[in-house]
């Protein structure tokens, strides 16, 4: 970026005209800011410096400070300022930088470059191809009834058979598959969802019931009605004796992510 502050700049003038008479000389400055993607140079005000009278073969230094606003336009690092002296005798002669070659050189200010940064957009490619992605949507109760709904939110369809146990006034909360009803508390139920119900597509829901075609009675002790207040939770794809993943590979299992299989606890109304 474009810093505002001085910049010296010097321009000297000799007479070399070879003339004993003194010369009348006058020093025209005019600042300039490069031209960027073709627009029109940003110019400043021009200014003029009377030398007054010059002897032969003498000569004199003009030195000055340039301001340079802030912020320059991106991509513009330097500023360029010539002059152009004339005087009683002569055509007008514009100044040279002495430390480029060539002649009639403007003088060039580099001023550093103003950068312009953007952010950068990261985004996480998964690990593989898509997966389903067993959650549990609610549980209901009235009385003796209940009922847990369980929602693909995988980009990939449900094909493989699973598992749903509900937990009812468990001692301690399930925290991980494999963790039955039984293994908390003394009252439960247990569906085993299979091919009836399969594919569950993405974003398919499915709702299990006591007593449905999914219930296995000799896996569940419901216990009665559920009293209001009593802690619910419920896992889905709950059992794999051979895996610690469940049945169905999930997204969250392959790339790492939290376990989100588990929903609770929910206050029986």
């Amino acid at each position: 970026m474009g810093t505002e502050g001085s910049y010296p700049l010097t321009f000297g003038a000799s007479n070399l005209f070879g003339s004993s008479a003194p010369q009348t000389f006058t020093l025209n400055v005019q600042a300039a800011i490069p031209k960027l993607y073709g627009g029109s140079p940003s110019a400043a005000a021009p200014l003029s410096v009377s030398l007054g009278l010059l002897p032969a073969g003498k000569h004199v230094t003009i030195t000055f400070d340039t301001l340079i606003a802030d912020p320059l336009p991106v991509g513009v690092a330097q500023v360029v300022n010539q002059g152009a002296v004339s005087g009683s005798g002569f055509a007008s002669l514009l100044t040279d930088d002495p430390d480029r070659p060539g002649a009639a050189d403007p003088a060039i200010m580099f001023v550093g470059t103003r950068k312009m940064y953007l952010p950068v957009l990261m985004y996480k490619y998964p690990a593989g191809p898509p997966l389903p992605d067993l959650v549990v949507e609610n549980i209901t109760s009235a009385g003796d009834s209940v009922s847990v709904t369980v929602r693909n939110d995988g980009l990939a369809p449900v094909v493989a058979g699973f598992w749903i146990d509900l937990y009812i006034g468990p001692g301690s909360a399930t925290v991980h598959v494999n963790q039955l009803w039984s293994d908390v508390g003394s009252r439960g139920v247990t569906w085993g969802v299979s091919d009836s119900a399969l594919p569950l597509a993405s974003g398919a829901r499915l709702t299990v019931t006591l007593g449905d075609s999914f219930y296995q009675p000799l896996l569940s002790k419901p216990g009665g009605a559920i009293a209001a207040g009593t802690q619910l939770y419920a896992q889905v794809d709950s059992f794999n004796p051979n895996s610690s993943n469940g049945a169905v590979l999930e997204t969250h299992a392959r790339d790492g992510g939290a376990y989100n299989n588990i929903l609770g606890p929910v206050a029986a109304p």
